[in-house]
């Protein structure tokens, strides 16, 4: 597997400034309030100036690895410090923290908090950013299911991308000649057609750059963004969560969608009859040993959400037994 720097940011609705409290106990923020949004603050900087190297470089993660935060949509947010691999103990250690202070708390996740990992985006020309944004536009109804953790629906804050792109997508769809059909998402339309031509034509790089181009003009909301404040994209997609094993899997996720080698087998492996099943296959078949326990937790959700419908747990009531 590819090895992509990343942090995250997980939101809470209740007694934020509870946890915070703990974490500072332990060691993981250099102050035991939550902090506003927009402080820079020692503790609240993820950057130094190196002046032998004459740049910003990341600080270590040794160095208060949270910051705790304000947030106008939901009651605080941690915030990470960045890391370099998901099998870094250190990480692990710090999802089991979370969890545990937040269950002794009662902080609350809830569905006006979300869980955003940012991924580093260096690695990204502009093709493939936006094959990236063509591959989680298709398979956005998929994600979106797997991405609601203990919740039988998605945090509202966000916007899908495949219906805030329909322009873009029905534009591309009249260039190529696309196929219409009503049962396509906007982005189905043009996704079998790009994948069939010559990689390398001037057609399909146009069209993947356009793609690009005009994602990044829309809404830094969507279920996956490019941040301009940061040099990286951020997949917002993912819900709420206070247990560690869930943390780890949309982490290792947006890790995982962000290598162009995944993105590629995405679009190659969309039809219109896609499941969640179809996708945790994918992963499976992506043959990565190192991406084995993204495999496990992604079955585990999978599993969970199976037992839901099983259960047929309704809208307000989200079950909690996992």
């Amino acid at each position: 597997m590819p090895t992509y720097t990343f942090g995250f940011e997980a939101e809470y609705q209740t007694n934020v400034q509870e946890i915070a409290q703990i974490m500072h106990q332990q060691g993981h923020t250099i102050d035991t309030h939550l902090h506003n949004y927009t402080c820079d603050c020692e503790g609240c900087e993820v950057t130094h100036y190196d002046s032998v190297e004459d740049e910003y470089v990341y600080d270590s993660p040794d160095i208060y690895r949270l910051r705790i935060k304000n947030d106008s949509s939901c009651g605080g947010e941690l915030i990470s410090k960045v890391w370099d691999n998901p099998d870094d103990n250190r990480v692990r250690q710090l999802w089991s923290d979370i969890e545990q202070a937040a269950v002794s708390v009662d902080t609350e996740p809830g569905l006006t908090a979300g869980f955003h990992v940012h991924v580093g985006r260096s690695h990204l020309d502009l093709k493939a950013r936006g094959k990236l944004v063509l591959a989680i536009a298709a398979w956005e109804q998929i994600l979106l299911r797997l991405a609601a953790g203990r919740w039988p629906t998605n945090r509202g804050w966000n916007t899908q991308l495949d219906s805030t792109m329909y322009q873009t997508f029905s534009g591309l769809a009249e260039d190529l000649q696309a196929e219409w059909r009503a049962d396509l998402s906007h982005a189905g339309r043009i996704i079998k057609e790009l994948r069939t031509d010559d990689q390398e034509s001037s057609r399909v790089r146009t069209a993947y750059r356009t793609i690009a181009r005009e994602h990044q003009c829309i809404d830094r909301h969507t279920s996956m963004a490019f941040s301009e404040r940061l040099p990286t994209m951020e997949f917002r997609l993912w819900n709420s969560t206070r247990s560690a094993w869930r943390m780890e899997l949309w982490c290792r996720l947006s890790l995982l969608m962000a290598d162009p080698t995944f993105a590629d087998l995405m679009i190659d492996k969309w039809e219109p009859t896609v499941t969640i099943d179809d996708f945790v296959a994918l992963i499976a078949e992506y043959g990565d040993e190192s991406h084995s326990k993204t495999f496990y937790l992604a079955h585990r959700q999978l599993t969970y959400l199976n037992n839901c419908d099983t259960l047929n747990v309704t809208q307000s009531t989200p079950f909690t037994m996992a």
